[in-house]
């Protein structure tokens, strides 16, 4: 189990998407967990590729199952991203000792994360807010945007400048 901040990918189909997503991962220090099935195999060049080898320096756990995705975090508190949420990331206080063990669950980019799922746990669901015509945002992108939301109420902290202050 893990102190620190988790993405977890609900069988992601497209690798480059997960490669831009190990890169945000490894930008804000988090571990990435994926469950399968997969529609690429983690060795994948496309992957490899949009990481830009990133890949090799996170921490990362694939899982058979979202059983067994919960059976091995059992204290994860986790949040769910969904359109059909109310609730918005900057709703949620991402300082507070309870997200201490912080799991954002994001789902495959043609389906989302299960509507089984999302009924079961609509409490601790959110949404990037959107226009109304617009049907959703690129995956790798609601996980930036997300892990920035959490990093924003966090302080940035952990994230050098790349300048000097005079």
């Amino acid at each position: 189990m893990s102190n620190k901040l988790n993405v977890v990918l609900y069988n992601p189909e497209i690798p480059q998407n997960t490669g831009n997503i190990i890169r945000s991962c490894y930008n804000h220090g988090a571990d990435l967990h994926i469950i399968k099935p997969m529609g690429f195999d983690i060795t994948d060049p496309k992957m490899k590729r949009a990481s830009v080898t990133y890949v090799d320096k996170i921490n990362y756990f694939l899982y058979d199952s979202w059983e067994d995705f919960l059976k091995e975090n059992p204290e994860a508190n986790i949040y769910y991203t969904t359109k059909f949420a109310r609730k918005n990331p900057s709703d949620i206080d991402f300082t507070s000792k309870e997200n201490k063990n912080l799991f954002l669950v994001f789902g495959a980019e043609s389906t989302g994360v299960p509507k089984r799922i999302l009924f079961d746990n609509y409490e601790s669901c959110i949404r990037i807010p959107m226009s109304k015509d617009f049907r959703s945002f690129n995956l790798a992108n609601t996980v930036s945007i997300t892990l920035y939301e959490v990093a924003r109420q966090n302080n940035f902290i952990g994230m050098e400048k790349y300048w000097d202050e005079d």
